[in-house]
C-alpha cells in the first residue's frame, strides 16, 4: 500500500494498492499539492486528475496519460513526461525546467506562463489550440512537431 500525501501538511491524499505507482490507476483523483517528487508514475492513468501545485520534481511520467489533467502551478522540474498524453492538459504556470517533453502529445494543452527553460521537445506534437508562453519560445525551435486535424 503506498500513501501519497500533502507536500505540506503530510495528510494522506489518496492510498494506492500495490507496492508501487507504475501503471497506478489515478483517473479523476484529487491530488492537489501532493508530494510526488522522484516517483516512478510511468504508465499511469492520471486522465482528469488534479495535480495542481504537486511537487513532482523528477518524476517519471513517461507513458503516462495526462489527457485532461490540471497541473496549474505544479513543479515537473527535471521530470520525464516522454511519450506521455498530455491532450487538453492544463499546465498554466507550472515549471518545467530541464523537463523531457520528448515524443510527448501536447495537442490542445495550456502551457500558459509555463517555464520551459532547458527542456526537451523533440517530436512533441501541439495543435493550433496548444498555448505557449507568450515570448520568445518557439516550440518549433526546440523540435516540437505542429499537426494538423484531429491527430
Amino acid at each position: 500500500m503506498i500513501e501519497i500525501k500533502h507536500k505540506l501538511t503530510n495528510e494522506i491524499l489518496r492510498w494506492v494498492e500495490g507496492e508501487m505507482l507504475v501503471g497506478a490507476d489515478l483517473a479523476g483523483a484529487d491530488l492537489t499539492v501532493a508530494d510526488l517528487e522522484e516517483q516512478d508514475l510511468s504508465g499511469a492513468n492520471l486522465e482528469g486528475a488534479n495535480l495542481s501545485v504537486a511537487e513532482m520534481t523528477q518524476a517519471n511520467l513517461a507513458g503516462a496519460n495526462l489527457n485532461g489533467a490540471t497541473l496549474i502551478g505544479t513543479n515537473l522540474q527535471d521530470a520525464s513526461l516522454t511519450n506521455a498524453s498530455l491532450r487538453d492538459a492544463n499546465l498554466t504556470g507550472a515549471n518545467l525546467t530541464g523537463a523531457s517533453l520528448q515524443g510527448a502529445n501536447l495537442v490542445g494543452a495550456n502551457l500558459f506562463r509555463a517555464c520551459l527553460d532547458s527542456v526537451n521537445m523533440m517530436g512533441a506534437l501541439f495543435d493550433q489550440r496548444t498555448v505557449f508562453p507568450p515570448l520568445f519560445f518557439n516550440p518549433e525551435g526546440q523540435g516540437a512537431v505542429l499537426v494538423k486535424g484531429d491527430e
